[in-house]
């Protein structure tokens, strides 16, 4: 059994309180994981809307991400602009999507001293120009998709040299909105889930507000079950490096629905040929 962990800080309490507990607990567990930053400006407050000084994201957790970076993490970015990238990106044109992505890489670069590793859209929301962009950033892969292995992605007929990793396990919040677990046996349904065999292996997306928050307890259950059992766990890139890449099938990437989730979201589809 191989679990990649994917961790999205998508907002001020997952950045500034989330991310601190999970790099403890992945020093604990001897885990490293992969942390997907959204920059630029954040979650609407009471404050913001009166003076307008609210600071960016990536200003905010600066400290946080460089701190994942020294612990040996692979840091990436989300999106810029958390309030309108899951909403509006699907329909965005060529130009504005190359302005967002280029506007949350410099963020990220200026707070993190450093240029990311990797993109991985929030909200599982992507366009064709996004995948023409990433592979033009150079990054060897992302991971805006669900889906069920790593797969050349092809939207639109456009077809992208950059690696998707989607996530192919449910969220948290998800098996609990669907009733397929409880509170109390979320844990053993995802360690369930992630024993199912797949031919790369599994990818979790955490939420560093919430297994990083209220329900980090439940992410350490987690972590001392898949550390149990004989397997590894470890970032996004360690998936892709274990792939031959002259055997990585091209899938059409179609919208689909997911149990316990409102909206539709990149999905991976059929495949076609390469």
């Amino acid at each position: 059994m191989r679990v990649a962990l994917k961790v999205d800080v998508l907002d001020r309490c997952g950045a500034l309180a989330g991310v601190p507990t999970l790099l403890r607990l992945f020093e604990t567990y001897g885990v490293r994981a992969s942390f997907a930053f959204m920059t630029g400006p954040g979650e609407g407050s009471l404050w913001r809307r009166l003076t307008r000084r609210e600071p960016p994201l990536q200003v905010c957790a600066a400290e946080h991400i460089r701190a994942a970076v020294a612990a040996g993490h692979e840091v990436g970015v989300a999106g810029y602009d958390g309030r309108r990238w899951p909403r509006e990106t699907p329909f965005r044109a060529r130009e504005e999507t190359e302005t967002s992505v280029r506007a949350a890489c410099a963020a990220f670069a200026e707070a993190a001293g450093r240029e990311p590793d990797f993109f991985a859209a929030a909200g599982w929301q992507l366009n064709p120009h996004l995948l023409a962009v990433e592979a033009g950033r150079g990054w060897r892969w992302a991971s805006d998709t669900r889906g069920r292995y790593p797969f050349i992605p092809q939207l639109r007929g456009a077809r992208s040299a950059c690696v998707q990793i989607p996530t192919t396990l449910p969220t948290l919040d998800e098996a609990l909105a669907s009733g397929v677990a409880t509170q109390a046996n979320v844990h053993e349904y995802l360690y369930a889930e992630s024993r199912y065999v797949r031919p790369a292996g599994h990818v979790y997306s955490a939420r560093a507000d919430r297994e990083g928050g209220s329900a980090s307890d439940l992410m350490e259950k987690l972590l001392v079950m898949w550390k149990a059992y004989e397997g590894t766990l470890g970032p996004l890139g360690a998936v892709y490096a274990g792939l031959d890449q002259s055997r990585v099938p091209v899938h059409q990437v179609g919208w689909g629905e997911v149990p316990g989730r409102a909206g539709h979201l990149a999905m991976q589809s059929i495949e076609v040929p390469r």
